[in-house]
């Protein structure tokens, strides 16, 4: 992995299982309307020294918790399926060493291999995406896997039953009939019929 400032409370190794291993991915080759989020992982990293620690609620402090930062996976300008493979691998060792990873992104496409690597491990595990695009594409721009189809993918993969969508405000055509579809096979219990709020001209679901 590429070297990279720690997440503030977390260190780069340990010999004992830890609470959480964060990966960063800092990837948006595929990003249609403005890039830059692949300056999201440094970001959330640098802001992270400003967390206060200890929850009310819980009753918990981060800092009685062991957590790793296993650093960036890839470079920013990896092409497509080096960057996934890179992340999955990632993304799998983080979870041979947690109890939960955590994957900084990065564009919405890092969540395939993300999800990828999760199901190896545990394979009834459902994806649940907060999202206001259903990003159901079967492709853009020419391209499978990008950041308006990669959960298409994901259910190509492993079923659109696996998929929970919640805040979906708008959608293309595609994107309605594969909702559709999917909610009708899963007997309605995944992802069902979606806002019809009209998209802005231009703008990829």
């Amino acid at each position: 992995m590429s070297a990279s400032p720690l997440f503030t409370l977390a260190v780069p190794s340990s010999s004992v299982r830890t609470a959480a291993a964060i990966v960063g991915a800092p990837f948006d080759l595929t990003a249609s309307f403005r890039r830059g989020s692949r300056e999201g992982p440094s970001a959330i990293r640098r802001l992270s020294e400003s967390l206060e620690t200890y929850s009310p609620v819980l009753e918990r402090d981060l800092e009685d918790l062991v957590l790793v930062d296993l650093g960036d996976a890839v470079p920013a300008t990896a092409p497509v399926g080096q960057a996934l493979d890179a992340i999955e691998r990632a993304m799998g060792n983080a979870l041979s060493i947690a109890q939960v990873a955590v994957l900084l992104g990065g564009e919405h496409t890092v969540s395939l291999a993300g999800y990828r690597a999760v199901r190896r491990v545990y394979p009834d595990a459902a994806l649940v995406q907060v999202d206001a695009h259903a990003d159901l594409r079967a492709e853009w721009e020419g391209e499978a896997i990008t950041h308006a189809s990669w959960l298409n993918q994901v259910g190509v993969e492993f079923g659109f039953e696996s998929i929970f969508q919640f805040g979906i405000r708008s959608l293309a055509r595609e994107n309605a009939d594969t909702r559709t579809s999917a909610a009708a096979s899963a007997g309605g219990a995944a992802i069902g019929p979606g806002s019809r709020t009209a998209m802005r001209p231009g703008e990829p679901a």
